[in-house]
């Protein structure tokens, strides 16, 4: 039967037609405040007791996630910095070689 469907289906051209967008959204909007008042009746007389600790709580789990992610960030960071840093090289200029041994001269002689 699937196999059916779909080869019926597969060259199916069907011509466009604006007017059914407009007809699936005023269905939308028809049914949405209906769902929504079912909702409502359902949960408006629902009443949560939170603890008197529940707010210090949460603020305890975000600052730890916080924390985690200030470190998942500066670890990552770090991991760049390695990379770039370890695979950094400096051509090699003799006059460099040259100046720095005119230093070291200098600074020891007695």
């Amino acid at each position: 039967m699937d196999e059916w469907m779909r080869s019926r289906l597969q060259n199916l051209e069907v011509e466009y037609d604006p007017a059914t967008w407009d007809m699936l959204e005023l269905r939308m909007d028809a049914a949405a405040p209906a769902f929504d008042e079912a909702i409502a009746d359902k949960l408006g007389n629902v009443e949560v007791t939170t603890p008197a600790a529940g707010w210090e709580a949460m603020e305890k789990i975000l600052d730890t996630e916080e924390a985690a992610e200030i470190l998942e960030n500066e670890a990552a960071i770090d991991s760049v910095v390695h990379d770039k840093l370890h695979n950094y090289s400096v051509p090699l200029q003799e006059s460099h070689w040259k100046r720095m041994a005119q230093r070291l001269e200098n600074e020891f002689i007695l």
